[in-house]
């Protein structure tokens, strides 16, 4: 943002602020339209059986169109090995995790946050562990 822009922001921000001393509900709607945090409510043009109704239309459609098209031919693709894969090292599993964004899902068993504040004590078990799949070339599904 531009500076002069920044400083009307900061200003108009504590002045609403000011204005609300005293009135804790008043005071918190000031910091939220601030921080943009306010709640926004969406009306979406399409809705959930729309969407379904177009897959459920699209898929036959798709069908009918291929159904007289000649079956598809599949020609080997020659194998490729790896003839060497050098150990993951224990500095560059620090390096790659630290520089990772601070994001995550709920079906993460493990936050970001908190993988990064334990990555010095967990940095040599994992890198074992990537080192141990690259040698077996097994990747445990539960890991995916």
């Amino acid at each position: 943002m531009h500076p002069l822009h920044n400083r009307k922001h900061v200003d108009a921000t504590m002045k609403s602020v000011k204005e609300a001393q005293g009135d804790s509900v008043v005071m918190w709607r000031a910091l939220d339209r601030a921080m943009g945090t306010t709640a926004t409510s969406y009306t979406y043009a399409h809705s959930s059986n729309a969407f379904a109704d177009f897959f459920a239309d699209k898929i036959p459609a798709i069908r009918l169109k291929t159904a007289s098209a000649p079956t598809p031919t599949y020609a080997a693709t020659p194998t490729t090995t790896l003839r060497c894969i050098n150990d993951v090292q224990h500095a560059h599993v620090i390096e790659m995790i630290g520089s990772a964004p601070c994001k995550h899902s709920e079906l993460d068993p493990l936050p970001t946050w908190l993988l990064k504040q334990c990555l010095h004590a967990l940095a040599p078990y994992l890198t074992a562990l990537f080192n141990l799949s690259l040698a077996t070339t097994i990747f445990s599904s539960n890991m995916k």
